[in-house]
């Protein structure tokens, strides 16, 4: 994926998640963590996991009223491989950052991915996507 592909990725999934009721920031956040694997809180990191304790535990007032939108969106919206929702627990979602997300399917190496000389310079491409 190029850095185009990536951002329109990453407004498809931001865009899913509002239309489920999903407020923006938490859509961001979950949107940045499907595309490019980028590690998110204690709340979201609960919901991908699949841990509803947790997720009530770390949500705000607005997120505890709408965890029901959550469950949707990572059941219906979100790639089966990025979340827990099945199996896997906490373990699925390390391993999901630590492939980048969709932008290495496969475990392909991020720098043969990106065409990039480092690992160095593949965080630099993210950061000045996440800005």
């Amino acid at each position: 994926m190029n850095e185009a592909e990536i951002e329109a990725e990453i407004l498809k999934y931001k865009k899913l998640a509002i239309g489920r009721g999903i407020p923006e920031l938490c859509a961001d956040g979950l949107a940045k963590y499907i595309v490019i694997g980028h590690p998110v809180g204690d709340f979201l990191s609960a919901v991908i996991d699949d841990s509803l304790g947790r997720a009530f535990q770390h949500a705000d007032p607005t997120n505890t009223k709408i965890m029901r939108q959550y469950a949707a969106f990572m059941y219906w919206d979100a790639p089966g491989l990025c979340h827990a929702l099945s199996y896997g627990g906490n373990k699925r979602r390390i391993a999901w950052i630590e492939q980048h997300g969709l932008t290495n399917p496969g475990k392909v190496s991020p720098n043969v991915k990106h065409g990039v000389k480092s690992t160095d310079d593949f965080k630099r491409k993210v950061s000045d996507i996440l800005k």
